[in-house]
């Protein structure tokens, strides 16, 4: 080979391999995100906890039904503690449902197994400058708990370039959409 053709393989190996770097430690269990991109719109600080109350009501009608709706409101707090840079954990606590189709706004009795479940474990999620782009669940996580995280989750992404002005933003799909997709 001329010194030439070593040069040009060596190029292209170099501008196969390129791309971002890769930061994820499988030996470190709170580690979620495969790379990180260094950006920081948000201004979140490693070691701190966030704060969310996440209420959400969900109503069902059913034509012909003797109650013609059912509707429901769950109400938790969502603690979003920043791990690193880019690793973030979710953990869900006082989690209560209502049942807010009967006059009373009854709290539910199925909570407890609901409650337990949804504040079982917390979501390790990799943070992208205002992007979820992964999501580390606990092995044991039952998967409609795991969907309704992603739910919270999908709540706080922002992909805004520029937060000071309005901006029409069209979403790509991300590993939660594609996730809860094929779960």
């Amino acid at each position: 080979m001329t010194t030439m053709q070593l040069w040009l393989v060596a190029v292209l190996v170099a501008g196969a391999l390129a791309g971002p770097i890769l930061v994820r430690d499988l030996s470190d269990a709170t580690m979620c995100a495969r790379r990180c991109t260094g950006s920081n719109k948000f201004k979140f600080t490693p070691g701190m906890t966030y704060e969310f109350d996440y209420n959400v009501m969900s109503e069902t009608t059913m034509e012909g039904a003797d109650t013609e709706r059912a509707s429901i409101e769950i109400r938790a707090v969502a603690d979003i503690e920043v791990l690193s840079q880019c690793d973030f954990a979710l953990r869900m606590r006082d989690v209560s449902v209502f049942d807010t189709s009967s006059p009373e706004r009854r709290n539910m009795d199925l909570v407890g197994e609901f409650r337990a479940a949804l504040e079982r474990n917390i979501l390790r999620f990799s943070f992208q400058d205002g992007v979820v782009e992964d999501v580390c669940p606990a092995d044991n996580e039952v998967t409609w708990a795991l969907n309704f995280k992603r739910g919270v989750l999908s709540s706080i992404q922002n992909s805004m370039d520029n937060l000071e002005k309005d901006q029409v933003v069209h979403e790509k799909p991300t590993d939660i959409e594609r996730a809860v997709k094929t779960k």
